[in-house]
């Protein structure tokens, strides 16, 4: 009898001991779907993270070359500015020169007048 009794409960331990691990069996299992759920959740969020970042760059790259384009905008409003004014001062010039011309043929024509008055009165 005592063998018999010592046969059962060591078939009742290992009943337990079977009962333990399928216990264990299902936690481990629980566990592996809740870390991979989590694992899961963090790519997805480094995934949104990281298209939010390119977005971001991507707007920035956009903002670089506006200012970029509004830069030669910029440099070429100011080159034709610069060539109006050139070319004002350059009329200017041709003015100034225009007048000095006719002040010197002016000059010429009375000293050649004086002259042939003088040539006149020394005949």
């Amino acid at each position: 009898e005592e063998a018999a009794a010592a046969a059962a409960l060591h078939k009742q331990k290992e009943e337990a001991m079977v009962a333990a691990a399928v216990v264990m069996r299902k936690e481990k299992d629980e566990a592996a779907v809740v870390a991979a759920a989590a694992l899961q959740k963090e790519t997805e969020e480094t995934a949104k993270e990281g298209a939010a970042l390119m977005q971001e760059e991507q707007e920035e790259a956009a903002a670089a070359a506006a200012l970029h384009k509004q830069k030669e905008e910029a440099m070429v409003a100011a080159a034709v500015v610069m060539r109006k004014e050139k070319d004002e001062a350059a009329v200017v010039a041709a003015a100034a020169l225009q007048k000095e011309t006719e002040e010197t043929a002016k000059e010429g024509a009375a000293l050649m007048q004086e002259e042939q008055e003088e040539a006149a009165a020394a005949a």
